[in-house]
């Protein structure tokens, strides 16, 4: 038992680090799958589909596209309508902890000082509510976006999840929040946790002992 347990505190302790750096979304820079339009509700491309409304893709070295937050690829949740999308199902632990993390700017194209609006779901639970205010006076091909850093948790509660992105912002059919970067991690176990390990092994022995 004494041997039993330090292996799982020593495998914790290799495997913790690892796991906040293995991004569990595919293609969560929209770099794989299309051209420059992901279309309408049931279109798929790698790793995604559109469940609502439509989505455009921005590329930025042709057309009069932005800058994405990450590679050259990124996505108005507004195409020709208000859109959404979810993502392919990825394997996770019941009961550990998950942080997703996104890059979320908006279109400017004539949305100067707009709030722009937009929810996060885990497997079509309750939306997290994410916005973005506009700040670029002006639109002009291969412009950088004010991108904005967002992130949440959740604790997984089944072996399977999604996440769904759903534009909010109903003041352009045309224009809405841009999105990139999208990023899931394992949240690994605090130092603390590790540091009960020792109280642990003596607690199992004194078990051992007392059933002696």
């Amino acid at each position: 038992m004494k041997k039993l347990f330090l292996v799982m505190v020593f495998s914790l302790i290799l495997v913790a680090p690892s796991l906040s750096h293995a991004n569990l979304i595919v293609n969560g820079s929209f770099e794989v799958g299309f051209s420059n339009y992901a279309g309408p509700v049931n279109y798929s491309f790698a790793g995604w589909t559109v469940t609502g409304g439509s989505v455009d893709v921005s590329y930025a070295p042709s057309g009069n596209w932005w800058k994405a937050a990450d590679g050259y690829f990124s996505l108005d949740m507004n195409g020709s309508s208000v859109g959404a999308i979810r993502s392919d199902a990825f394997a996770t632990v019941t009961g550990q902890t998950y942080r997703v993390s996104f890059a979320m700017a908006g279109n400017p194209y004539g949305q100067y000082c707009q709030t722009m609006t937009m929810d996060a779901s885990v497997n079509g639970g309750t939306p997290v509510g994410f916005s973005h205010v506009v700040i670029e006076p002006s639109y002009y091909a291969g412009m950088p976006l004010s991108w904005e850093d967002k992130t949440f948790t959740f604790i997984a509660a089944s072996e399977s999840t999604f996440l769904t992105f759903a534009s909010t912002y109903n003041q352009s059919q045309y224009q809405g929040a841009t999105l990139d970067n999208v990023r899931v991690d394992a949240v690994p176990l605090p130092p603390s946790a590790l540091l009960l390990a020792p109280g642990l092994l003596g607690f199992i022995g004194l078990r051992r002992k007392s059933s002696k």
